[in-house]
């Protein structure tokens, strides 16, 4: 079935380093302009329902303006917490002024950023270059391969495993994880309590740590205990609110 595409907006209204809020098919888009290249994803942090064209655009992340998710607008994943879901990136095209954009349901944009077309290489030169390539992978060894880095998912759902145990809702969903950071085989975290006199705290930590230390490849973890920004009911899931019975 052939995508259909919708005229939405005009380059010209894009400026770069800019975005834009747009509707198609009655569903709210956020289109950005990043060095002459339109991206297009759903305008719904999938935190708390924030529109993302309003935050702040860094290179090919935007942060949301409420409590500072942040997604890849290449390919709408979510890159740092409280964010946990991915957002949809569409498909777009570029005719004359025209932007248009089609929505994508499926999930099938590739998961790095759209390259420009390369310059037009000769015949000889590319089975040259081609010999070169399988030359340097014969010489390659398994050695030589870097370990397969630890997917950010994998460490949010360890990490949904550690309950605070006064309110029995897992920290992710409380959203008492600020940041997490992967080097290497090493895992960074940022996280707070409800309170800073919270007497689970300690507990808490001391079960995040070994959480992330039982992923395979993850050699250690560092555990941060952060106050500022505090705490506060409106990182908290849907999850949370309806185990706490908060609506």
């Amino acid at each position: 079935m052939p995508i259909a595409y919708q005229n939405v907006a005009k380059i010209s209204e894009i400026p770069a380093g800019e975005k834009l809020f747009v509707e198609v098919e009655d569903q709210p888009v956020a289109l950005f302009n990043v060095d002459g290249q339109i991206y297009a994803i759903d305008d719904v942090c999938t935190h708390d329902g924030g529109p993302l064209a309003d935050g702040k655009l860094t290179g090919h992340e935007i942060e949301c303006d409420r409590h500072g998710a942040r997604f890849d607008i290449r390919t709408g994943s979510a890159l740092c917490m409280p964010a946990v879901e991915n957002v949809r990136a569409h498909h777009v095209k570029l005719e004359g002024d025209s932007v248009f954009v089609a929505i994508n349901d499926s999930g099938d944009l590739p998961k790095e950023a759209p390259r420009s077309a390369s310059p037009a290489t000769s015949p000889v030169s590319a089975l040259a270059g081609s010999a070169a390539t399988v030359a340097a992978s014969s010489a390659e060894t398994a050695a030589d391969v870097p370990a397969r880095p630890i997917e950010q998912e994998t460490i949010v759902n360890a990490l949904k495993t550690v309950i605070d145990p006064e309110l029995n809702v897992n920290v992710v969903d409380l959203g008492l994880v600020y940041t997490v950071q992967t080097r290497g085989t090493e895992i960074d975290v940022e996280m707070t309590l409800t309170t800073p006199a919270c007497p689970a705290g300690p507990e808490i930590l001391r079960n995040s740590v070994k959480a992330i230390e039982k992923i395979d490849g993850v050699t250690k973890a560092n555990v941060k205990l952060v106050m500022n920004p505090p705490w506060s009911p409106a990182r908290m899931t849907d999850d949370a609110r309806d185990i706490l019975g908060i609506f």
